[in-house]
């Protein structure tokens, strides 16, 4: 991504998938939005073949 060290707030989880039942991963990206004043959240995720 061409991204210097502190440039990106990373949150991962066990299933790679987002869901709003998900406490942790809420967490986490409300904390970004609110606290780091982080203004673009990007998902993203693989799946095997």
């Amino acid at each position: 991504m061409g991204m210097k060290r502190g440039d990106a707030f990373v949150q991962r989880n066990i299933a790679n998938m987002v869901s709003n039942l998900d406490l942790g991963g809420m967490s986490t990206i409300n904390y970004a939005i609110e606290h780091l004043q982080v203004e673009h959240v990007v998902v993203c995720g693989s799946r095997d073949p």
